[in-house]
């Protein structure tokens, strides 16, 4: 079982502003857990750590971001959509 012990928070960004999301999980069963971001969706490519940043956000980075997280033996869970507004 995986459990996501920090959630990623929404941000309310500038055009050419930093983006930063975190989120942090743990695998009841000792295995080490993997990350994958997604914007709408869609994995991003490369996005897979417990950090995703972007400098230099443009108004298409705007959208609902969130962390697949995995490990070996157990399901998939997703964390909390954080919500990205540029303006």
């Amino acid at each position: 079982m995986i459990s996501v012990t920090t959630q990623p928070q929404g941000a309310d960004l500038a055009v050419g502003g930093n983006l930063s999301l975190t989120v942090a999980a743990i695998s009841s069963n000792g295995k080490s857990v993997k990350y994958q971001w997604q914007k709408d969706g869609a994995d991003i490519a490369g996005a897979n750590a417990a950090t995703y940043s972007k400098n230099s956000v443009v108004a298409a980075d705007a959208g609902a971001y969130l962390a697949v997280i995995t490990a070996e033996g157990a399901e998939p869970v997703n964390s909390a959509v954080a919500t990205v507004t540029v303006k």
